[in-house]
């Protein structure tokens, strides 16, 4: 995957803004194209990516992330996308 900017869409999402830049992924605002409502999507960097080890770690997060309820904690959807991205339910800017 190479690297993603404002503008760009992984499948029905369209990457809005980039909101926050770590070490291993970026968090952008998105719309969901079908539904037309805002939510945040993390977006793993291309370079780890690539590794195994690290993808294990991404979707082990993704799937804690889920079982999480708590007010302060975006939820988790659980998307059927062929891109890797965790994506949360709708904020507000």
């Amino acid at each position: 995957m190479t690297s993603l900017q404002s503008g760009d869409c992984l499948d029905y999402h369209r990457l809005e803004a980039r909101v926050a830049r770590g070490g291993i992924a970026s968090i952008f605002r998105a719309t969901d194209l079908r539904a037309g409502r805002q939510f945040a999507i993390k977006v793993p960097h291309p370079e780890p990516e690539c590794d195994a080890t690290f993808f294990e770690r991404f979707q082990r997060e993704a799937l804690i992330c889920r079982g999480m309820d708590h007010p302060r904690v975006l939820k988790v959807r659980n998307e059927e996308s062929q891109n890797v991205g965790a994506a949360a339910r709708s904020i507000t800017a």
